[in-house]
């Protein structure tokens, strides 16, 4: 028979590793394998809020989320998304993509980059001195050079040029044929060519009028015209003319051709219609439209910009829509919200796709963070995976809590900032989840006070890099999480960790548990220290009045002992125990709560 006889109760936990563990008996502890030992890990919490673990394995107030930028969104405005450009020389420019407007701001002010046309989340991809911009709406296709926006690509011509003779220097043996192509001087690209204009056949001493048509595209200022040589089939360089429509008359010899600059009669052409997705891999801007991936021309440009030229046939499909692409060394990922895909090789002769992992898409690009060839990928099923040399389930210890979240509503991100660091997974209204690297824990879970929809870590200025949020609603700010503050956008908020079960003895038997010892910092208001005794759900009993623990020792100035004995609860709480829950509770104030030790 199992003696009933009470075993002394001894556990003092004075670091905290575990973090959140909610996927387990709530009747157990998490164990770990050390060697040949298998040890219990009862630092784990079973629950908590607005907690986090810090650098020195302690519990404390998660930071807050003071307001980065001072300036209110519109009424119709929040950020979908938040974005760095950093052009070749250093400068940085923060952009919040809108559901009316792509804005730029800095901490107290906001401008608009455009006015949108459509209301979905753009993606963006910075190359060099320019940010493209796409979100599956046409007109809102652009490129953004840190002050103006323009179209990303140029239309070709859609007429041919057109012809006309007058007495000159030119005698043709076969013929001369013409065609022209739209240029930004500004950036230096040039559209597709248009068609070819008709051959002028044999001519003696002739000069040739070459009609041209404008372009209304507003970044359009010159038009460049190309000929070939005498019955030849390549366009060299002829002349530029101003953006118009007008007549160019031709008396250059074929010696007074640019042989350098060649017409590009295909591979132009700007993005295919209908983006959503844009990324540079391989030399290469890949774009997403419906269940088809396009790649740029790139290094086959010889003539204009490459990032803004692509030549149509250059596609792959897919069986259902594209939701995300992802550039990392073995190749371009391509999720759908079944499954993802691999692109590999690295030019036109090499590119090739196929089916990379089966049942594991992703319902947005929101769903995935990237840490150079390490991803963090939330899946259409709910569950969180890191893909490094392997793929491994590191959401597991809180699956019931990430199994609630939308996935179409998820955001990841993959944050770096000296001592601050972790991936946080936010459900795109309430709750926002940090996993971190370095423990390899879960933090509980925190809840910004007036919720948040989107969060990105981006470099806002040189060498530092914040960890944005944006609020769910229009007239709210943008929000940067602070290791310094703790209030969200002024308002301070409430935070607790629960520990346990702690199970004190086998079945049959009990424990003698006196008191809850606590040693915490002596910042702020000291904490409510509750229990609940022998259930795993229920009303925790508050263990008011403390006593200085030990009673004898001289109260201590930089760290608070504390003693809660289970008699001082309201209605004394029994003492023989054989497993129990402990929650300690942070009012709500702007400080930086912090549990160093838990014993009883």
């Amino acid at each position: 028979m199992p003696s009933n006889n009470p075993a002394p109760s001894g556990i003092y936990i004075n670091r905290f590793l575990s973090g959140l563990y909610t996927q387990r008996s709530p009747l157990s502890s998490p164990i770990s394998a050390m060697g040949l030992q298998v040890v219990s890990r009862q630092d784990a919490f079973i629950d908590g809020l607005n907690m986090e673990i810090s650098t020195v394995l302690t519990p404390t107030r998660r930071p807050g989320y003071p307001k980065y930028c001072t300036t209110a969104f519109g009424a119709s405005d929040f950020p979908l998304d938040f974005y760095s450009f950093k052009n070749l020389a250093g400068t940085i420019k923060t952009l919040a993509d809108c559901p009316t407007q792509l804005k730029s701001f800095t901490t107290s002010a906001q401008a608009t980059v455009f006015s949108k046309s459509g209301t979905a989340q753009g993606s963006f991809e910075t190359v060099a001195n320019m940010v493209y911009y796409c979100d599956g709406t046409d007109a809102d296709t652009k490129k953004w050079d840190g002050t103006t926006a323009t179209k990303w690509g140029i239309t070709k011509p859609a007429v041919a040029p057109t012809l006309s003779f007058s007495a000159g220097s030119l005698s043709p043996f076969v013929g001369y044929r013409y065609c022209y192509v739209y240029r930004n001087s500004s950036t230096g690209h040039i559209s597709t060519a248009s068609p070819r204009s008709a051959s002028t056949g044999v001519q003696v001493s002739k000069n040739i009028g070459v009609g041209y048509t404008a372009s209304g595209d507003g970044q359009v200022d010159k038009i460049d015209i190309y000929r070939n040589n005498d019955g030849g089939s390549i366009f060299y360089f002829l002349a530029t003319v101003n953006n118009g429509t007008s007549t160019y008359t031709d008396s250059t010899a074929d010696s007074g051709l640019n042989n350098d600059l060649v017409a590009p009669l295909t591979g132009n052409d700007p993005p295919p219609s209908g983006v959503s997705l844009v990324v540079f891999h391989q030399g290469r801007m890949w774009v997403a439209v419906n269940n088809k991936v396009y790649f740029g021309s790139g290094p086959d440009v010889t003539n204009g910009v490459a990032e803004e030229s692509f030549y149509s046939p250059n596609v792959f499909s897919f069986p259902g829509k594209v939701t995300a692409i992802v550039s990392v060394s073995v190749g371009l990922l391509v999720f759908t919200s079944a499954n993802a895909y691999v692109i590999a090789g690295d030019s036109l002769a090499t590119f090739q796709h196929g089916l990379w992992q089966k049942n594991f898409g992703v319902a947005s690009k929101n769903s995935i963070a990237q840490d150079g060839d390490i991803l963090f990928i939330f899946t259409s099923r709910g569950q969180l995976f890191e893909l490094s040399n392997g793929i491994e389930e590191v959401g597991m210890p809180i699956r019931g809590k990430l199994k609630a979240f939308t996935p179409d509503s998820v955001y990841l991100a993959m944050h770096r900032s000296g001592d601050d660091e972790g991936l946080f997974v936010s459900d795109g209204s309430a709750n926002i989840y940090r996993y971190s690297l370095a423990l390899q824990s879960w933090s509980p879970v925190a809840q910004p006070v007036g919720g948040v929809r989107t969060i990105a870590s981006i470099e806002t200025s040189t060498s530092v890099w914040s960890l944005l949020a944006g609020q769910t609603a229009g007239s709210g700010f943008v929000l940067n999480r602070s290791l310094t503050a703790f209030n969200d956008a002024g308002t301070s908020y409430t935070g607790f960790v629960t520990v346990g079960s702690l199970v004190l003895s086998p079945p049959g038997k009990t424990a003698m548990v006196n008191a809850i010892f606590t040693e915490t910092m002596p910042v702020g208001t000291y904490p409510t220290v509750s229990v609940l005794l022998d259930e795993i759900s229920g009303t925790f009993v508050a263990l008011p009045n403390p006593v200085p623990d030990p009673p004898k020792l001289v109260a201590a100035t930089t760290v608070l002992m504390k003693r809660h004995y289970l008699k001082a609860a309201q209605s004394p709480l029994p003492q023989h125990v054989r497993h129990l829950q402990i929650k300690v509770a942070f009012v709500a104030e702007d400080a930086k709560s912090e549990l160093l030790g838990l014993g009883l």
